[in-house]
């Protein structure tokens, strides 16, 4: 493994010598972002085996010991090319302790094609993050990655099933196996379809029924009328004769042999007023029971005509299994 840095100048090489002096005592205050920042501004000038293991060291207590573990790692590289025993010592010792304080989440799923797992941290807007694919281990039974203490987000996909997702929290030393049980998709459920009648056109309004029954209720209303007129006529007649008989002081023997012309063509006009009333009469009876038989006729139409039986339309009815609920049904249309 190559250090290899160009040399830095002088005033360069006090700026750096500045601020690890600086970075020491934020490390002693325990202010680590701060530290931190000071000790990376001084490896970009000379980076140096006793610099990369106090980096690391910030990174711990900062919880990121998963990038404290590689700083350690080329520190103690860097240690062993620059003959620093001492570092090398201190380096080599906090790293196996590191090691085993470094949570790792093993998942253990079963192979099937086109399966895709991922473990996933949140970012602070709340977007999931997936883990580096390169640090997931591929095991026998499934995969294995270190994480950061914190919580994270263990999915899965594969065709045909149903997406997995579930949030686990890991803390320092956890070593977590953590069982994916991918559940099916369910089948789509079939649509049967029961074959019916055509549906019934909609009739018009000038059916045999309707035009039977308007036919004889206005026949039946028309002789009604009739009746009406013929009785205003006779009533009228019967008027005609009162006022002749007012002129002819009438009895059967004024009529019988009447002495005077005046008064044999006045009961003459009054037979014939007679006459007429009897018939008006009469005529008007005829036209009342014709109308009323018309329109009694017209309503037996329309109660007892026969009518269209009517035909169902067509339907399907389609069984749903809801496995989540645990329920079986139809559904259907009609």
């Amino acid at each position: 493994m190559s250090f290899a840095q160009s040399a830095p100048s002088k005033t360069e090489l006090q700026t750096a010598k500045t601020l690890f002096t600086e970075a020491q005592a934020d490390e002693t205050a325990q202010r680590w972002e701060a530290a931190l920042e000071k000790l990376e501004r001084a490896a970009a000038i000379k980076k140096t085996a006793g610099i990369l293991s106090h980096i690391a060291r910030c990174k711990d207590h900062l919880g990121r010991l998963r990038d404290a573990a590689g700083d350690y790692e080329r520190a103690r590289e860097m240690a062993r090319a620059e003959g620093n025993g001492a570092v090398l010592a201190v380096v080599e010792s906090t790293l196996k302790a590191l090691r085993s304080r470094i949570p790792a989440i093993h998942v253990v799923v079963q192979k099937r094609p086109g399966l895709e797992v991922q473990v996933r941290t949140e970012s602070p807007d709340g977007t999931e993050i997936p883990v580096q694919s390169e640090r997931l281990t591929r095991l026998m039974d499934g995969y294995q990655v270190e994480v950061d203490p914190g919580d994270y987000v263990v999915a899965a996909t594969a065709p045909g099933f149903k997406p997995y997702r579930e949030v686990r929290h890991m803390a320092e030393g956890h070593i977590l196996v953590h069982q994916v049980v991918l559940v099916p998709e369910p089948p789509p459920a079939p649509r049967v379809t029961i074959p019916t009648a055509a549906p019934l056109e909609r009739e018009g309004f000038w059916t045999g029924r309707n035009s039977v029954t308007i036919a004889m209720l206005g026949a039946g209303l028309l002789a009604t009328a009739g009746g009406i007129g013929f009785a205003l006529a006779s009533q009228g007649d019967a008027r005609e004769a009162g006022r002749l008989r007012g002129q002819v002081l009438w009895s059967r023997s004024a009529c019988a042999q009447p002495t005077e012309s005046s008064t044999s063509e006045t009961c003459t006009q009054l037979s014939d007023t007679l006459d007429a009333q009897q018939t008006h009469a009469r005529v008007s009876v005829g036209f009342y029971a014709a109308g009323g038989a018309l329109i009694l006729g017209g309503a037996a139409v329309w109660l007892l005509w026969p009518k269209a039986k009517p035909r169902t339309r067509g339907g399907y009815v389609v069984p749903r299994i809801d496995i989540g609920s645990r329920t079986v049904g139809l559904q259907g249309a009609f």
